[in-house]
């Protein structure tokens, strides 16, 4: 298992995507989306073994941000692109800024 993977952060309240180096552990991942909970979404517009980690609470908080992620829908709040492995583990992710930019609309 990897000490630090490369994730993308996709943020609708700054409007911005981009790149980062975290620990890999769910502090780290909390820490950067801004929540207590995540849970993985599988937009088909990723490439294979990437996924979206949101804040599994996001529609409970007060003042709102959204984006459109192609192949999923509208997404609320923050969101960190990392990939897993054939063991199911956390990697960093295949996909770009780029990538990412030509796949993410913000609201």
């Amino acid at each position: 298992m990897a000490t630090h993977i490369r994730v993308i952060l996709i943020d609708p309240v700054e409007k911005t995507i981009t790149e980062h180096t975290i620990p890999d552990n769910l502090q780290a991942y909390y820490k950067l989306i801004g929540c207590e909970l995540v849970e993985s979404v599988r937009p088909t517009s990723l490439k294979k073994g990437n996924s979206l980690y949101v804040d599994e609470e996001r529609t409970f908080k007060d003042d709102l941000h959204y984006f459109d992620m192609e192949g999923w829908g509208t997404l609320v709040g923050k969101a960190i692109v990392l990939r897993h492995n054939a063991d199911g583990e956390s990697v960093s992710t295949t996909e770009t800024v780029g990538s990412i930019t030509r796949l993410v609309t913000f609201e």
